[in-house]
């Protein structure tokens, strides 16, 4: 509910209330999308908290640092939950600068190789994740090479763009 309104500072809270509250009967699968989920509102909060109407850059940093926790231990709790490989790598992406774009590489390509493992049913049940996991993957080898090859003159947006319009 206070998701559909939007009002992620609630939705927040209620995701948090909800692992607090967990019971041992619960299957690692369904801990892993609560915590998937808290971490995908934990990086809208960051990203609006770094926005120039607020300005918050210590409580956005912290606030995704938090979304790549969840989304971490989701990821450990079930690995082939790849949805919380998403959701990591776009917190880490998310908390700049570029360089960080080599390390979401490493953590979709670790979500790419789980994906080739997984059955045939599993692999569509999750196939939207499946599509966007392909698509960050390669927009984040897009920044990391750019990042490497940064000559000095340019800036990391101008090296970004010129990565990213080679794979296309």
């Amino acid at each position: 509910d206070a998701w559909e309104r939007q009002n992620f500072w609630t939705a927040e809270m209620a995701w948090s209330r909800a692992l607090e509250q967990l019971d041992e009967a619960i299957t690692p699968r369904e801990h892993a999308k609560i915590l998937t989920n808290r971490s995908h509102v934990r990086i809208l909060l960051g990203r609006r908290c770094r926005s120039t109407g607020f300005g918050y850059f210590k409580c956005s940093q912290a606030m995704l640092k938090e979304a790549a926790a969840d989304a971490a231990e989701a990821t450990r709790l079930d690995v082939s939950w790849l949805e919380g490989a998403l959701r990591e790598a776009e917190a880490i992406v998310a908390l700049g600068p570029d360089q960080r774009a080599m390390e979401a590489c490493r953590i979709l390509s670790k979500a790419v190789k789980t994906l080739d493992n997984l059955a045939p049913d599993e692999r569509k049940a999750q196939q939207s994740v499946c599509s966007s996991l392909q698509e960050r993957l390669k927009f984040s080898k897009a920044r990391a090479k750019a990042w490497c090859v940064f000559k000095p003159g340019t800036t990391p947006a101008q090296a970004v763009e010129q990565a990213v319009g080679k794979l296309s």
